[in-house]
């Protein structure tokens, strides 16, 4: 499965914190600041720059030394949360305004 990122969300690093926050333009369609986790900062830097799938395992790979099969279930429960947060749209659907609160707490 491939994905790509929701247009409109900016990450940003806030005391240490990376968040994506949306921009004014987004706000009232997607009103969330979304917490992301170490792990998965660069996984939507790489999506953001439009990084092919393949890359992105060989990046983690790279990066976690685990074997394919681990970096599979890895990048695949990576994204599924990436995914369910509203942050990130499969290749195959369109975006749609989807955002539960104000602040996320995933």
């Amino acid at each position: 499965m491939s994905y790509r990122v929701r247009p409109g969300l900016v990450l940003v690093n806030i005391c240490g914190m990376a968040l994506l926050v949306p921009t004014r333009s987004t706000s009232e369609s997607f009103p969330s600041v979304v917490p992301l986790s170490f792990l998965q900062i660069p996984i939507w830097e790489a999506l953001s720059k439009s990084v092919p799938m393949d890359k992105l395992y060989e990046l983690f790979r790279v990066l976690l030394k685990i074997s394919d099969e681990e970096i599979g279930a890895f990048l695949d429960t990576q994204l599924n949360q990436l995914y369910q947060k509203g942050v990130l749209i499969r290749e195959d659907e369109t975006p749609q305004p989807s955002a539960p609160s104000c602040v996320s707490n995933d």
